[in-house]
């Protein structure tokens, strides 16, 4: 399959299997932090991220694109921000691989 024929959904929806297979509970990632839960869930953020890096768009641009698909997408500065704190075992190489075996 062609990555550039992927939309947002899809990838979404690859992404939701691969953190599954991915994350276990016991893992230190998955610890409670502290402060206000994210309003927005990691596979969404990684999502948008993903696209972005298979659309070669800007970060305002992938914001602008998926709300206009009709997603509800974090403001641009909460969008930055949870990108940089990604883990570190997350990383578009292993996405970018895992999309293209399916």
């Amino acid at each position: 399959m062609r990555r550039l024929r992927l939309d947002f959904v899809c990838i979404y929806r690859l992404l939701q299997t691969f953190l599954r297979n991915k994350t276990s509970p016991s893992s230190p990632e998955c610890e409670k932090h502290r402060g206000c839960p994210d309003t927005y869930d990691d596979t969404l953020i990684l999502a948008l991220r993903l696209f972005q890096t298979l659309w070669q768009l800007s970060y305002r641009e992938t914001l602008e694109t998926v709300s206009k698909a009709g997603f509800s997408v974090p403001a641009l500065s909460t969008y930055h921000y949870r990108i940089r704190k990604i883990p570190i075992w997350l990383t578009e190489r292993d996405m970018v691989s895992e999309i293209d075996m399916h």
